[in-house]
Order: C-alpha cells, then sequence, then structure tokens
C-alpha cells in the first residue's frame, strides 16, 4: 500500500533501498510527481511503464551521473551524443572547479 512520507534522511535512505530492491519510488519535483526505478532493472521499469499506464513505446527520461551511465540506457549513441556529453563532462567538470571542495557529482 503506497504511503506518503517526510523526506528525511531516514526516509530517503528507505527510497534508495526499495529502488536497490527492484521497486518504485514517487518522489516530488518542482512541477509534478515523478516515479523513479533503477533504469537497468528491466522489471523495475516494466512496473513505471504498467503504474503510469504508459506504453512501452514511449520512452522514460533516465537520469544518469555521467557520460559513461548515459551510454549503458542510450540506444543509438552518435556523433551528436558525444559532442552533448562533452560539453556536459567540460561544465560539471566547470562548475567542481568554481566551488572549491564542493563536489557535483556523486564525490567526484
Amino acid at each position: 500500500m503506497p504511503k506518503i512520507v517526510k523526506a528525511d534522511a531516514a526516509n530517503i535512505r528507505k527510497a534508495a533501498s526499495i529502488i536497490r530492491d527492484g521497486g518504485v519510488v514517487a518522489f516530488p519535483t518542482e512541477t509534478v510527481y515523478g516515479l523513479g526505478c533503477d533504469t537497468f532493472n528491466e522489471r523495475a521499469a516494466l512496473d513505471v511503464y504498467r503504474i503510469k499506464r504508459r506504453p512501452s513505446s514511449n520512452p522514460l527520461i533516465a537520469h544518469v551521473l555521467d557520460v559513461q551511465m548515459a551510454k549503458r540506457v542510450a540506444i543509438g549513441w552518435d556523433v551528436r551524443c558525444a559532442d552533448l556529453g562533452a560539453k556536459r563532462e567540460s561544465f560539471g567538470t566547470h562548475l567542481a572547479d568554481e566551488g572549491g571542495a564542493r563536489r557535483t557529482r556523486a564525490g567526484r
């Protein structure tokens, strides 16, 4: 049974555990609620399609950490993707340089 919980550290850890175990979680964004799962878990992704009543021919958005992860989920990686990925990598590096000790991508 779904339930709404406070977005505190303990519940965020619980949501991460649910995702690691192949489950689906809902979370608020700036404008709508999103559904999240492990992108690399086919059963979990199919659950998102089922919950949303979305045809499997309509792709889902995958939020990724870096270019290497994007290549794992992309179909048809081409020169346009490589160019965009190079821009993103340099932007992330720039933010890390400007922020000193502040890290922008999972501890990098």
